[in-house]
């Protein structure tokens, strides 16, 4: 068995730039600039956490080592969290202050005594 040539298949299979990040080089060619002026270019977006920068080791075939590798993908949109079980917290913290149990609460919501008291607490 050649280890060499081994070594170098395994490393090719595992350094390399995961799925959804774009490197320098790539976006340089798409905006038609040279590579130390994609962070000019992406710098207000970088600072409105709008694309994420990160470095990776990627294997390189022609130099035949690990190299430093800068990447960006673009964040991921936050979505705004709205309660889809219909859970009413104001009206659950009313309905405890009347002194009911958790038990009552989730029935009339639909849901567990225990999943009542921990939105409760999380609330």
């Amino acid at each position: 068995m050649n280890w060499k040539t081994y070594v170098e298949k395994k490393n090719a299979k595992t350094y390399v730039l995961p799925e959804g990040w774009d490197s320098r080089e790539t976006i340089a060619e798409q905006l038609e600039c040279s590579p130390e002026k994609v962070r000019d270019h992406l710098r207000p977006a970088l600072q409105a956490k709008e694309v994420l920068e990160q470095r990776f080791n990627v294997w390189d075939a022609g130099l035949k080592r690990c190299v430093m590798v800068t990447a960006y993908r673009e964040a991921a949109k936050k979505q705004e969290s709205t309660p889809t079980d219909g859970f009413d917290l104001e009206a659950a913290r009313a309905m405890k202050k009347d002194g009911q149990s958790h038990a009552e609460i989730g029935a009339h919501f639909g849901l567990s005594g225990d999943a009542v008291r921990g939105k409760l607490r999380r609330a």
